[in-house]
């Protein structure tokens, strides 16, 4: 039988410690006199996860309705293997807002039922930690003061609306809930607090533009230290 997941539980505090600790050793990496070969190195080991967990992914079978990388953190995922090798300033912009303010927050409040030693929790914890570390890494690497402006927060924001409309327009076209634009994800989470459908897509979107603020801010405040 497969363990429960509890949230903020053993296996899940573990996750969010070790995601802490590796991102702050990937931010002092970028800094250092070698981050051009780290990049190097972590460019290749995360293309080499990104095929690695979506085989794992597919080891019972291709689902339509979840294989695809159609998910916010999947998208943010492949953008932060191409920002490692060519770190072209609307990718970085998307990775590092979405990566700080939506696959964090997932972190915190996963959509799990199952907890360590489970493929799901491998998989979930894995693709989104990486995903956490990786934008440590290139905000590290690259130019905080570029980042760390509202007209950035507004880009992250558009293409966050644009992936609202495109992927909402593929979930009801073909009955999927990629980001879950049709359905509340099964476990406790966030947009629990939302309303119901599809009042919590407006709330989830008005949220989503706070954090992108206080990422902002925050990146600020760490270009001035």
């Amino acid at each position: 039988m497969k363990p429960q997941f509890v949230l903020f539980g053993v296996d899940h505090g573990a996750a969010l410690v070790a995601v802490a600790v590796c991102s702050w050793l990937a931010y002092l990496m970028a800094r250092g006199a070698r981050a051009d070969l780290w990049g190097r190195v972590g460019g290749t080991i995360f293309a080499v996860l990104a095929v690695t967990l979506w085989l794992i992914r597919l080891d019972d079978g291709f689902q339509a309705d979840n294989d695809l990388p159609l998910w916010l953190c999947d998208i943010a995922f492949l953008l932060s293997v191409l920002c490692f090798f060519r770190p072209e300033p609307w990718a970085l912009v998307m990775v590092t807002y979405w990566g700080l303010a939506g696959t964090l927050q997932a972190m915190i409040t996963p959509d799990l039922l199952h907890g360590f030693p489970s493929k799901e929790y491998f998989l979930f914890f894995v693709g989104h930690s990486v995903i956490v570390i990786g934008v440590f890494f290139l905000i590290g690497k690259n130019n905080h003061l570029d980042l760390a402006t509202f007209l950035r927060a507004g880009q992250a924001f558009g293409g966050l609306l644009l992936y609202t409309g495109v992927v909402g327009a593929l979930d009801a076209l073909f009955g999927w809930n990629y980001g879950y634009l049709r359905a509340k994800p099964e476990g406790s989470s966030v947009v629990d607090f939302m309303g119901p459908w599809p009042w919590y897509i407006a709330t989830a979107l008005g949220f989503a533009l706070f954090l992108f603020v206080m990422v902002a801010v925050l990146l600020k405040l760490l270009t001035r230290k």
